[in-house]
């Protein structure tokens, strides 16, 4: 949206925002890595955390993009217990379940 609105330098802003309080709320609770596009992953050792940090990440997106593009984000997250060694298949998915976690929290706030 804020590629076909403002321009793809103000989506490259966009990114480079959502990517620095990423970094700033998740990143020391776990690992943070650019997986796409306009796509995140954040893997955190404690799933208790996952609500509240959310709410500081809104919190602190909202409060950084004020004044500047509207940046909205919206997030799908899934657990899942380490026991042993994962295999790929694994990872996938959980990644699809958070994923459509992610659709569902779309269609429910546009």
């Amino acid at each position: 949206e804020i590629n076909d609105t403002y321009g793809h330098q103000a989506g490259d802003q966009a990114i480079a925002l959502a990517a620095q309080c990423i970094r700033e709320v998740f990143a020391s609770r776990g690992d943070c890595y650019r997986i796409g596009g306009d796509e995140f992953c954040a893997i955190l050792a404690q799933s208790r955390e996952i609500p509240a940090k959310l709410r500081q990440f809104d919190e602190l997106l909202q409060t950084r993009s004020q004044g500047h593009l509207p940046v909205r984000v919206s997030y799908g997250w899934e657990t899942q217990r380490l026991k042993g060694k994962k295999t790929m298949a694994d990872i996938v998915a959980l990644k699809t379940a958070a994923d459509k976690k992610l659709y569902r929290e779309k269609a429910a706030h546009g």
